[in-house]
């Protein structure tokens, strides 16, 4: 006798495509984790070369209502400072903008791996590779498409006894 298949359909979740990338810095860092546990690994092919950033939530912020913190993080991403990354190969860095000039700094070994929550595969930012200063070698980026051309990165810091809170998340954009 065949196996039996279930016919029934999978729950609708979330519809991904959805997802308003300018409501994002509303969210608060649990509902962020909860969409980022939702979304797909990118393709590294698919990350390759630059990509503007925009910062969506700190650490530390959840207490402000949703409305003021995307007001702040406006107001960050204003700032001529941090433009976003740059994917070459199995590589990336930031690109950060200067008086007079754009430097590129924390270069990154980007790796498919599992989330460090255990929440599925993500594509790994690994900032501990020799060009980085110590301080720069222990963040953690994790990245995820929220849709083609659109990535969602959380970054995390590893500290002392193996734990690696999240102190941000970012948007990343072709």
């Amino acid at each position: 006798m065949p196996a039996e298949h279930s016919l029934t359909p999978k729950p609708a979740g979330r519809d991904l495509h959805n997802v308003d990338p300018k409501a994002l810095s509303r969210m608060s860092m649990a509902a962020l984790d909860e969409l980022f546990a939702e979304l797909e690994p990118a393709e590294l092919s698919a990350v390759q070369g630059q990509k503007r950033g925009k910062l969506l939530a700190l650490r530390g912020l959840d207490w402000l209502p949703g409305p003021a913190r995307q007001l702040l993080m406006g107001l960050v991403n204003r700032l001529p400072i941090w433009s976003g990354e740059r994917f070459e190969g199995e590589f990336g860095t930031n690109a950060w903008v200067l008086p007079g000039s754009r430097i590129e700094f924390a270069r990154y070994l980007v790796r498919e791996r599992e989330a460090i929550d255990g929440r599925g595969v993500v594509l790994h930012l690994d900032y501990d590779v020799a060009p980085n200063p110590k301080l720069v070698r222990d963040f953690i980026g994790e990245l995820r498409e929220l849709r083609p051309g659109v990535y969602l990165v959380r970054t995390r810091y590893r500290i002392a006894n193996e734990r690696a809170p999240k102190i941000s998340y970012f948007l990343l954009e072709s």
